[in-house]
């Protein structure tokens, strides 16, 4: 039994050398190298961000050979028409000039006056450049529901405001945000405040912001009966602009008479003018203090605490006393 083993093994031993190559019998055997793995192809999707500001250079450049070529088949009809328009809006502009030189009142109405503004703003480069960058900024920069999380994370009360006012020369100039009235009448802010040596310019954007503001006005009032204050009630949002006309009769019932020639109502985002002074989050209350030429002093904002209101009206006697 023992021989036939030593003769199956022998004879399995020689079919397996015979298998292999000549001399392989007396080589090192190798380590198995795994094959390189090769990096994932790339998207040659660019992404959402990069497309919008391909897009963007895009309109940039095709408006820059616009105004630099306005006789091109491709120009804009404006374009094409720069010149006369230039002569037409300097022809205004002396006659507006000759009209108050003796006197007159205005002959351009304010939709005049926007047309003329918008028309002069069409060439400007720099203000396009401006108006783009805005735009990128609202539209990746700050989230849609970043205003909701700040609140949900601080409260309706971000900060305290402080309790002096700003030196002169590091106060920001209040923005001349413009509206309608509650008489009907367009104006803006820099007309309403121009004779005043102290005024309280309160924001609100929505309902919540409302009594934020109120909390402020009406101690403020009972204190010194006579101080003008200017409230603008704004929507950004074009697509809920209309409910502010559906509900102006019941604004103008529940504002105080004295107040409708200083109330204003305003549709259209204000996010460059706002976020200059401060106001960075729109779903609460803001009111600014404002000198006599229009230097924001001291700011607030949300429900008024106690030491905001003592420190509200000191700042407002001080400013009146001054020469």
């Amino acid at each position: 039994m023992k021989s036939m083993h030593n003769i199956f093994k022998l004879r399995l031993t020689r079919n397996l050398s015979s298998k292999l190559p000549p001399g392989a019998e007396n080589q090192a055997p190798k380590l198995f190298v795994p094959p390189p793995v090769l990096p994932p192809p790339q998207s040659q999707n660019l992404g959402l961000v990069a497309r919008f500001q391909k897009m963007l250079e895009r309109d940039a450049k095709s408006i820059e050979e616009n105004r630099k070529n306005p006789d091109a088949p491709t120009s804009n009809f404006i374009y094409r028409n720069h010149s006369k328009l230039e002569a037409r809006i300097k022809a205004l502009e002396e006659a507006e000039l000759k009209r108050r030189e003796q006197g007159l009142s205005s002959k351009m109405g304010p939709t005049a006056q926007k047309i003329r503004s918008k028309l002069s703003g069409i060439f400007d480069s720099q203000k396009n450049e401006e108006e783009r960058k805005l735009l990128m900024d609202a539209a990746f920069k700050k989230g849609r529901f970043d205003d909701l999380k700040e609140i949900a994370q601080k409260g309706v009360k971000l900060w305290t405001a402080p309790k002096m006012m700003k030196f002169p020369l590091s106060s920001p100039k209040i923005p001349n945000i413009s509206g309608k009235s509650l008489l009907q009448v367009d104006t803006d802010i820099h007309s309403l405040i121009k004779s005043n040596k102290v005024t309280l310019v309160a924001f609100f954007f929505n309902a919540l912001g409302e009594p934020h503001v109120k909390s402020y006005i009406k101690p403020l009032k009972a204190e010194i009966p006579d101080i003008p204050i200017v409230q603008l009630n704004i929507e950004e949002d074009w697509s809920k602009s209309w409910a502010l006309q559906v509900f102006e009769r019941w604004i103008k019932r529940n504002v105080p008479k004295e107040m409708h020639a200083t109330y204003l109502i305003h549709r259209g985002s204000i996010i460059s003018e706002r976020t200059k002074i401060g106001m960075d989050n729109k779903l609460v209350g803001w009111v600014h203090l404002v000198d006599s030429i229009g230097r924001v002093r001291w700011s607030a904002h949300g429900p008024a605490e106690e030491e905001e209101i003592k420190t509200l009206i000191s700042s407002v006697k001080e400013l009146l006393s001054e020469p």
